[in-house]
C-alpha cells in the first residue's frame, strides 16, 4: 500500500506547528527546568490528535512546576502562539503533556 504525498494544506500545518513551537520556546526556557517541545499528530484527526510534549530538566522541577501552579499559564502561553498561526485546540488539556526529559 502506497502513501499519498502530503497535501499543501498538510505542509502548511506541519509549518504552523513548528512555527508556534520555536515562537513559544523563548518564553518557555523562563520557566524553571523546562528543556524542550515533541510534537506528534495525525492528520485524519487533526487538531484533536496534535500532542505537543514539554520536557522538564528533572522530576523535581517538574513536580516545582507544578507545585507552584504554573501548569496554566504555561498552556496559555502554547495556546496564544497557535492560536496566532491558525491552530486552536479543542480540549488543550488533553493536547499538552508534561514529562521529564531522559536522555
Amino acid at each position: 500500500m502506497s502513501r499519498k504525498p502530503p497535501s499543501k494544506a498538510t505542509l502548511k500545518l506541519g509549518k504552523n506547528i513548528l512555527l508556534a513551537l520555536e515562537k513559544s520556546t523563548p518564553q518557555a526556557l523562563s520557566f524553571d527546568g523546562f528543556q524542550s517541545f515533541s510534537h506528534s499528530q495525525t492528520w485524519d484527526d487533526f487538531p484533536g490528535s496534535l500532542r505537543v510534549t514539554c520536557y522538564f530538566s528533572s522530576d523535581e522541577t517538574l513536580q516545582a512546576f507544578y507545585a507552584s501552579g504554573q501548569e496554566q499559564a504555561f498552556i496559555k502561553l502554547l495556546q496564544m502562539n497557535f492560536l496566532k498561526v491558525g491552530i486552536k485546540f479543542w480540549q488543550i488539556k488533553k493536547n499538552i503533556l508534561f514529562e521529564v526529559e531522559h536522555k
